[in-house]
């Protein structure tokens, strides 16, 4: 008689595995019991979800109570290989999505338990203490959601906690664990701001940056030099060779924001733009403001090329034509507003009475153009309402970039 088959457990298959279960906690409160129900038997509660994001007293304790246990680290672990999966049968990839999703199910609110447990106990010594004991015991998903609780409360973390979560920019480097990596990035900045160059300027050399893990931590790096109002000035020769990478560039242009930028620039950030000989990237707007900032004719070609392609580029060039009077944008945007008044564009429309004032200006010559300053630092021009790839913006959306054309 033929042996049957035994399939590989959920434990083992494809990286597949549920956490540790929890234990149950004596609770006298309703509210506490739903929360402590939820978290056990793998979420679907809408209102035990709102009462761990604003926790009663009660429901407080229990989160309390629920990070002291060591299997509260535990989140299990669900990875998602897409090779593997389309290297698969029809019922394999059934079983591979079926595994993923009763895994998912029970990590959703384990995550947001410890998060909001972390978050809860952060203000106060004694709890980061214990914080911190969880952050080096957890599995990498729990790390991040205690990272993300730690940084919330940035005022209140020592050396210490700065030290434990700068670990993590030496962790996996994957597109998927870029949150990750960004809070590692994070701390390590922030640890001291005054000597974060020779701390993390070496990740961004050509030696560091030779293999996807060390670009994966160039990324995070320069997400937090993008967050910072004024940089260092040696982190501008850091990021410059940055500039003649298709991908590291796209985040380098939003790091150089902080950085005071002088003429030498001019001739990186073209180059940066025409990385790919058959086009111009008339959409990245990051790089494109650096140039207006600057203001040197050598960039009116590109400037020209980005008022008849891109829409939204629109801002940029107008502040280009206001730093830079030069014949040929004077020219460009009269056809514009002629070609908008055509259009039955209302006279008010904003741009539209901006270009107006700018062409009624008298003609200037080179010499009676603004002063631009030999170096400049930040851009007085605001930046896009959602940031750089990763990264939260204004609008509370995470950024994907402005590089559709590269």
């Amino acid at each position: 008689m033929a042996k049957k088959k035994v399939a590989p457990t959920l434990e083992t298959r494809w990286g597949h595995r549920m956490p540790d279960p929890l234990p149950e906690l004596a609770v006298d409160d309703d509210g506490a019991a739903r929360v402590q129900r939820h978290l056990r038997n793998g979420g679907g509660d809408p209102e035990a979800e709102r009462a761990m994001q604003a926790p009663t007293p009660p429901v407080t304790d229990l989160l309390l109570r629920y990070l002291a246990l060591p299997e509260s680290a535990d989140l299990g672990s669900a990875p998602w290989d897409q090779r593997t999966y389309d290297a698969l049968d029809p019922a394999g990839r059934r079983l591979y999505r079926s595994t993923h999703r009763k895994v998912e199910v029970v990590r959703h609110p384990r995550s947001w338990g410890l998060f909001f447990a972390a978050r809860a106990l952060a203000p106060s010594p004694e709890g980061r203490a214990l914080v911190l004991r969880r952050f080096r015991e957890g599995t990498p998903d729990a790390r991040e959601q205690i990272a993300r609780a730690l940084t919330e409360v940035p005022e209140r973390l020592g050396v210490v906690e700065l030290d434990a979560l700068s670990t993590m920019l030496d962790g996996d480097a994957t597109p998927d664990s870029l949150r990750a990596l960004g809070y590692g990035a994070w701390a390590a900045y922030r640890r001291d701001p005054a000597a974060a160059f020779e701390r993390l300027a070496p990740r961004l050399d050509a030696r560091a940056i030779d293999d996807t893990a060390g670009r994966q931590r160039a990324i995070a790096v320069l997400v937090v030099l993008s967050k910072e109002t004024r940089l260092d000035a040696r982190w501008g020769g850091a990021i410059r060779p940055l500039l003649r990478d298709r991908l590291l560039g796209g985040y380098a242009v939003w790091a150089l924001d902080a950085c005071p930028l002088d003429a030498s620039w001019v001739d990186d950030l073209l180059a940066y733009l025409h990385l790919d000989p058959r086009i111009v990237n008339v959409f990245d707007l990051q790089a494109l403001k650096l140039l207006a900032h600057l203001a040197d004719p050598g960039a009116v070609d590109v400037f020209l090329e980005a008022l008849a392609k891109n829409s939204t580029a629109l801002d940029v060039v107008l502040a280009a034509f206001e730093r830079l009077p030069d014949e040929r944008l004077r020219a460009a945007f009269g056809q514009w507003v002629e070609a908008r008044e055509r259009e039955g564009v209302p006279p008010d429309w904003p741009p539209l009475v901006r270009a107006r004032a700018l062409l009624a200006r008298p003609r200037a010559s080179a010499e009676d153009a603004p002063a631009v300053p030999a170096e400049v630092g930040p851009m007085p021009i605001g930046k896009a309402a959602h940031g750089p790839v990763g990264v939260k913006g204004a609008d509370g959306r995470v950024g994907r970039g402005d590089q559709r054309g590269a």
